[in-house]
């Protein structure tokens, strides 16, 4: 799918052909990839369209072609609908660490809805999970369940959370605090936008252990709160993986344009200051001086979120 003749990276705002060495290195990073287990270092991917990507990495309507875009999700990464430039007077989940009981009541309700859905995706996953779904239909349950987020933290409270992401629009109407991604490259072209259209798949690594998962999961359940089989999906073909927040742009490998099927590879790889950085297994070292000031310049985000440890996440706004 991916044409090695295609495979470009970016110098001073042009777009150029790979070095001998930058390829080694490619090569090196999928190496990396194939060969390591499942609680390792994966790609995933994220197909999105150019007027999604544009909207948010421009500014007043500016009309930015391919290698701006490229450069500045390189410098900014991508950020979730909730850090979006829009005027929202948030009455719950006001910044990515709320875990008040506001927010956990909010949760809670939403959860109950998708049993009321119409979607035969949904219907068939809340009927093949009744006794999780259960626990949500009776609103006695709702102390209980907040007052295990309240002890576990915003861990427990992104465990549901991925779930109402899933579900889409009947889950997180609109303003989610996490993305979409694919284990299928596939998928992502699919959800990428129409044939004829300029769009984008961003190939990116997730360094989740999902060891961390079923740990998280034991925990819940000692408050007698339900959780769900480990990779179970409202839509399974899909094969979605849902991330906190965004991509960080120290992960990001490339940004395949679909319309022109060039691969543009992230520069950063072949920095000086990443000469012995594998993306695949450790985050990239990126320069982001003035990142806040910039982020309020050249995009529509109006906050951003950081984190030292990749557990505690970090809000602030631009």
């Amino acid at each position: 799918m991916i044409n090695p003749n295609k495979l470009i990276t970016i110098d001073d705002d042009d777009n150029r052909a790979l070095k001998n060495c930058e390829m080694e290195k490619v090569l090196q990073t999928l190496f990396s990839l194939v060969s390591t287990n499942r609680n390792e270092s994966k790609m995933l991917y994220r197909g999105v369209s150019y007027d999604f990507l544009s909207d948010r990495l421009s500014k007043n309507d500016e009309n930015i072609d391919d290698k701006t875009i490229a450069n500045r999700l390189f410098y900014f990464g991508e950020k979730a609908q909730h850090f979006r430039n829009e005027a929202i007077n948030r009455k719950w989940l006001n910044d990515i660490s709320d875990i008040s009981n506001k927010t956990a009541n909010k949760i809670f309700d939403r959860l109950s809805n998708l049993s009321k859905s119409k979607n035969s995706n949904v219907t068939s996953f809340v009927n093949s999970n009744s006794s999780f779904f259960e626990f949500f239909s009776d609103k006695a349950n709702k102390a209980v369940f907040s007052d295990m987020i309240n002890e576990l933290g915003v861990v427990a409270r992104d465990y549901y959370w991925a779930v109402l992401h899933t579900a889409g629009h009947i889950g997180t109407n609109g303003k989610s605090i996490s993305i979409s991604t694919s284990r299928s490259i596939r998928q992502a072209i699919s959800f990428s936008g129409k044939r004829d259209t300029r769009r984008y798949v961003i190939f990116t690594i997730n360094r989740t252990d999902h060891r961390t998962k079923k740990r998280l999961t034991n925990e819940i359940s000692r408050f007698h709160v339900p959780v769900l089989p480990m990779r179970s999906s409202i839509y399974q073909a899909q094969k979605e993986e849902t991330l906190k927040a965004g991509l960080f742009p120290h992960d990001i490998v490339g940004l395949y344009c679909v319309h022109t099927k060039q691969l543009i590879l992230n520069p950063h790889m072949f920095s000086q200051l990443n000469e012995k950085v594998n993306i695949a297994m450790k985050p990239l070292i990126i320069d982001q001086s003035h990142f806040n000031e910039r982020l309020h310049d050249l995009t529509n985000y109006s906050s951003w979120f950081h984190t030292f440890d990749r557990e505690e996440y970090f809000e602030t706004v631009a």
